[in-house]
């Protein structure tokens, strides 16, 4: 009997191991989380641990129009290639999408789709990363690449040039996919890997803004370019038909809250423990008990040149 009960949780383990390594593996808590669908139609989940909600999409042509069409501009940069409505919005510049995230956050604040302390920008290096498995502890997720570690990508891994890799499997797309088309990670989220490159915005010291390109896109085959950890330096104002964005979405009542949280956390560890004079008489006595010899024990160590004698 007990055999049967080893093979069978070995067999349950097993499978389970397998379809993490699929990528499409989620745990309770992810499914668990809160998730917030926006005037747009972009469904967005919360990161844990963080003051911010992630768009589970890239961001569509469907939201980028929108935009254009209630801003009333005119923007020639549309790819050379056929989109759908779902596909992502590509040939976005890092100061387009940010401008993109004002509107959006004026917009939704007029019309009390979210709060005055809500805003939308563009995710960050360490939420981007959370995203995607990786803290700053390492890549907990224990993957290379954002669908596991083998190489090279599955079919349902992600919208890559799979042409030009070696082996590959033709995912079914020769330009941008529908979004959501493939494995998410295990926060909920779609093409953190492939279709579209994605702008990551932070700054530094003195406010000036570090960006960088994550996830590769459907242009990409190297192997270095798509590991998970991999960031892409461009210029803000790179254009290209492989580039394009993703929203997040922070509370500001939540930052603090976090902040006070962390505070107070520091603050605990740094409070000495209260310890009365009859605590510490009674360690002393405890440790004066076990210094006692047992009954029958030698006190008089033997010469270290001499070595114990056997009956």
């Amino acid at each position: 009997m007990k055999f049967y009960l080893y093979l069978l949780v070995f067999l349950l383990t097993f499978a389970s191991s397998a379809f993490c390594q699929e990528g499409v593996e989620q745990s309770a808590g992810a499914r668990a989380r809160k998730e917030f669908t926006n005037s747009l139609g972009m469904k967005l989940v919360e990161l844990p641990g963080s003051p911010v909600a992630i768009s589970i999409w890239e961001t569509r042509v469907s939201d980028w129009d929108t935009y254009l069409k209630h801003e009333g501009m005119t923007w020639t940069h549309r790819p050379s290639f056929p989109q759908t409505s779902e596909d992502p919005a590509v040939n976005i510049t890092l100061p387009e999408a940010m401008a993109f995230c004002v509107w959006l956050t004026e917009h939704e604040r007029g019309s009390g789709q979210i709060q005055s302390s809500q805003t939308y920008r563009l995710p960050t290096k360490l939420e981007w990363d959370a995203a995607t498995g990786i803290t700053a502890d390492g890549n907990q997720s224990n993957a290379l690449y954002p669908w596991g570690d083998a190489w090279p990508p599955m079919r349902q891994s992600g919208n890559y040039c799979t042409r030009r890799i070696a082996g590959g499997r033709d995912d079914g797309f020769e330009f941008t996919a529908p979004v959501g088309q493939f494995f998410p990670s295990r926060s909920g989220c779609y093409d953190l890997g492939g279709n579209a490159w994605e702008w990551t915005s932070d700054a530094d010291p003195d406010g000036a803004v570090i960006s960088g390109l994550r996830g590769g896109s459907w242009m990409y085959w190297r192997r270095d370019c798509l590991e998970a950890q991999y960031i892409y330096g461009a210029p803000s104002n790179t254009r290209s038909p492989g580039i394009g964005f993703r929203c997040v979405l922070e509370d500001a009542a939540e930052v603090a809250r976090l902040a006070r949280a962390r505070q107070d956390s520091a603050a605990r560890l740094m409070e000495k423990p209260e310890i009365d004079q009859k605590e510490i008489e009674e360690m002393k006595r405890k440790l004066m008990e076990r210094r006692k010899p047992k009954e029958g024990e030698e006190t008089t160590p033997a010469s270290p040149k001499e070595a114990p004698t056997t009956k």
